[in-house]
């Protein structure tokens, strides 16, 4: 039999007016704490009607004196709300995943919230549990800063490897230059290469090390690219054998910086 809250959330996910509702669950904005994390203590709170919000404040104010510890003050990352809902029951005080909201340090794929668009109207996905060891997900380990704290959390980490990245070998040389001069390097990509990169992603290439991407830029093709709008005649030949072999096609400019 399906729980109601189940109904709820293919509702929200689903439904034409998602962004309303998403406002609705997060009155008030979101507030940073003194550490620089979000606080979403009065954000993805699930709903409860005034009966189930009455049986809800006695529950959770009986289980804090049961565990001698305030519940109310750790709902900036947890939503006991849902947990209470769904009849969960928690083992040595510890909650499931269920009611992790996105800015906890293990959110994962079995949170209620998983899924759900935030604040910059962005669905954020959780990473992953295999026993006692947690996958961070893409978006996870796109976030350098969340990514430090997961690691001083004491957490079972499984990082996987980054994707590798290629260059042609004739640019190596200087893109090793200017990376290490500037810290950043810029690439164009087509055909089978174009869309394969993603935004805050980590790749690797053997010479180069570890590159984060910090824009991505579709062009119509590649005389738009920044690299290109100078006097022809100061192009190198390699440069205009390009323009001549390519520029009929889309081409993305990506810029990367030191991993």
């Amino acid at each position: 039999m399906e729980h109601k809250h189940e109904k709820y959330k293919t509702r929200y996910i689903n439904c034409s007016n998602e962004l309303e509702h998403l406002k609705l669950l997060m009155n008030p904005p979101i507030i940073l704490d003194s550490c620089g994390m979000i606080d979403y203590y009065n954000s993805y709170n699930f709903p409860l009607t005034e009966e189930d919000e009455k049986l809800f404040n006695e529950w959770i104010d009986n289980t804090s004196k049961e565990l001698n510890r305030d519940l109310r003050r750790e709902q900036f990352d947890y939503d006991f709300r849902i947990f209470w809902k769904t009849k969960k029951e928690f083992v040595n005080g510890h909650f499931n995943d269920i009611g992790k909201k996105p800015n906890h340090i293990t959110f994962s794929n079995e949170s209620f919230w998983n899924g759900v668009i935030n604040e910059t109207e962005q669905r954020q996905f959780g990473g992953s549990w295999n026993e006692e060891i947690f996958t961070p997900s893409p978006q996870m380990l796109a976030d350098y800063k969340f990514m430090e704290q997961l690691r001083d959390s004491g957490v079972m980490l499984s990082i996987p490897e980054p994707e590798l990245i290629s260059f042609p070998e004739f640019e190596i040389a200087g893109l090793k230059e200017t990376l290490n001069k500037f810290g950043m390097i810029s690439t164009h990509r087509i055909c089978n290469e174009y869309g394969k990169y993603k935004l805050g992603q980590i790749y690797f290439h053997s010479k180069l090390g570890k590159l984060r991407v910090v824009s991505i830029n579709d062009l119509i093709n590649i005389k738009y690219s920044p690299v290109y709008r100078t006097d022809f005649t100061n192009w190198t030949k390699k440069q205009q054998e390009e323009l001549i072999k390519y520029g009929y096609m889309r081409v993305q400019y990506i810029q990367l910086e030191k991993g």
